[in-house]
Parts: C-alpha cells; sequence; structure tokens
C-alpha cells in the first residue's frame, strides 16, 4: 500500500480525481489541482485557484484532451478555469 500526504489549506469540502490529476476543493480557500506521482509516492501542486471565497462545489470539465475546473461560490459566481501547462 503506498501512502502520501499532501498540506492542505484550512477545510477540506471534497476531493475528485480524473486518472492521476487530484482536485482539493478548500471551502474557504477555493480549489487545488494536485498531480499524483505513483513512482515517487508524491502529490506535485500543479495549480491553485488565488481567490479565497467560500467554495460549495466543484468538479472537472474535460473537452478532448483539455482539463478544466468548474467551481461555485457560496456568492452564486461560477468560475471555468483551465489548466494550461507551458
Amino acid at each position: 500500500m503506498t501512502v502520501a500526504y499532501t498540506s492542505s489549506q484550512i477545510y477540506i469540502a471534497s476531493i475528485r480525481t480524473v486518472k492521476n490529476y487530484v482536485m482539493v476543493m478548500d471551502a474557504c480557500k477555493g480549489v487545488q489541482l494536485l498531480y499524483w506521482r505513483e513512482e515517487d509516492a508524491t502529490f506535485n501542486l500543479l495549480a491553485k485557484d488565488f481567490d479565497a471565497s467560500v467554495t460549495v462545489n466543484s468538479s472537472f470539465l474535460i473537452d478532448g484532451d483539455k482539463l478544466g475546473l468548474v467551481v461555485s461560490d457560496a456568492e452564486g459566481n461560477v468560475k471555468v478555469l483551465q489548466y494550461n501547462p507551458r
């Protein structure tokens, strides 16, 4: 059994996965996108939402080979974020 650890923000409300991508939704700090590397059992932070908001729901949005994140907050706002590696 492989075990890994990652430091989180304040209150993790949900975790979603697609393949090796892990989206961590913090109820107070938005979302983080992590990548799981099985070779060395590590999580790598790929991206993070810098808008601190009371996040109520999140999900992956996949369009072909594009990976996006949909995030809604307590004020009724919906954000669509796209991971765009360089």
